[in-house]
């Protein structure tokens, strides 16, 4: 996708069975909705609980989820969501979702169908990250231009993470 694409958020593609499939980029209702899955999930498994723990262990599990959900860490910008979104069941639902919004008919079993389908699972991660992530800038201010190397000392550009050696 070109940069010019992706600074207008234009949504990405992905081919699956002779489909172009338009996948959106992560917004704002795909965040809220995305945390409300996590939150449900949440409570069906305290709901689950309930019935093979003890009363005061339930209340416990009760008291910490509470707790979770009033430090918002199930929002977006929380500690849980983000990482949850990447992995396993937390991808297929916010991958479902970006494809969802594009194409209101687009149902799970079809998404199942298509994560299941060789390379499409990483390919959709490529396309929903390409489309998402920011656009690189460049350099900071006053950060020293390609090729200067009189303003930084060789160790703190090996430690850097982003060298490639």
């Amino acid at each position: 996708m070109s940069d010019t694409a992706r600074a207008l958020g234009l949504p990405g593609e992905v081919q699956w069975e002779g489909r172009a499939l338009a996948v959106s980029r992560i917004t704002f209702e795909i965040e809220g909705r995305f945390e409300r899955w996590l939150e449900a999930n949440l409570l069906r498994s305290l709901e689950f609980h309930r019935a093979t723990v003890s009363a005061d262990t339930y209340a416990l599990l009760a008291r910490e989820a509470n707790a979770a959900l009033a430090a918002r860490r199930y929002a977006w910008d929380g500690e849980i969501a983000p990482a949850a979104a990447w992995l396993g069941p937390g991808f297929r639902e916010l991958s479902y979702l970006c494809v969802l919004d594009l194409q209101p008919a687009w149902t799970r079993e079809e998404h199942a169908r298509l994560l299941a389908s060789p390379g499409k699972l990483e390919e959709l991660a490529r396309t929903i990250h390409g489309i998402t992530a920011p656009l690189k800038n460049g350099q900071p201010p006053g950060a020293a231009a390609s090729g200067d190397s009189t303003s930084a000392s060789p160790k703190s550009s090996a430690s850097s993470p982003l060298t490639t050696g």
